[in-house]
């Protein structure tokens, strides 16, 4: 996760981004941050040397977020200044860790951090993934069939073969819709198939950042001209 995230700095709790993790909040006004980095030598507030007291060491009320387990309103320091952070990271799911509980650890956080390991997969988006590029030649394999009326467990496939130019494709348990119509994993139906799609195109999936700019030239589409491939199915 290290690496460059959008920031937003507040001088105090209060006045930080309440919403800003919702999936559609705007944070193109948001800066951006190298992480692992003090804010302070980034830059944001002042630097603090040993002999100089940080506001919660005594002469200023500040209450760490979860103390005694509150939770809620009046969790945090409603001191005028206390310096608070926001950030902000996308990243895509290694494919081994998809359907699995994870956790994501902040090591270098420190101070208002309510815990150590905090679970974000009811926080994960479903997304397409898996796409292999440059193929000559896919096989997929199944034992299961969704006709209860065949008991038979042999192990049956498919061919894709390239007719010329090579393809890309995915192999997933959901079509398309079903993955841009889940929000959080648990909205995805249970796995009742296998879905695979050939494409003969396929466009990046992001630009130089992970917050939504658009692909560079060279992974882009051009919609001016036909894209025609053929492949055979055995």
């Amino acid at each position: 996760m290290n690496g460059i995230w959008k920031f937003q700095y507040s001088v105090n709790a209060k006045k930080r981004p309440v919403s800003f993790y919702e999936n559609d909040y705007d944070i193109s006004e948001f800066d951006e941050i190298q992480v692992p980095q003090h804010i302070e030598l980034a830059g944001y507030d002042k630097i603090h040397y040993i002999n100089t007291m940080y506001p919660w060491e005594g002469h200023e009320y500040r209450r760490p977020a979860g103390t005694c387990n509150h939770i809620g309103e009046g969790m945090f320091s409603e001191a005028s200044y206390n310096p608070t952070g926001s950030y902000v990271r996308f990243f895509d799911l290694e494919e081994a860790l998809i359907g699995k509980r994870v956790i994501l650890s902040f090591e270098g956080a420190e101070q208002a951090i309510e815990v150590e390991g905090l679970p974000v997969t009811p926080y994960l988006v479903p997304q397409e993934c898996g796409m292999h590029m440059e193929t000559e030649c896919v096989t997929v394999y199944r034992k299961d069939t969704l006709n209860n009326s065949d008991t038979s467990e042999e192990t049956f496939g498919l061919t894709f073969r390239a007719c010329g130019e090579k393809f890309g494709f995915s192999c997933l348990p959901y079509t398309a819709e079903e993955l841009e119509n889940a929000t959080h994993q648990e909205e995805l139906p249970l796995p009742r198939r296998t879905v695979v799609c050939i494409c003969g195109s396929v466009r990046g999936v992001g630009g130089i950042d992970s917050w939504g700019s658009d692909v560079e030239d060279p992974y882009r589409i051009s919609a001016q001209k036909d894209i025609v491939y053929e492949f055979v199915i055995e």
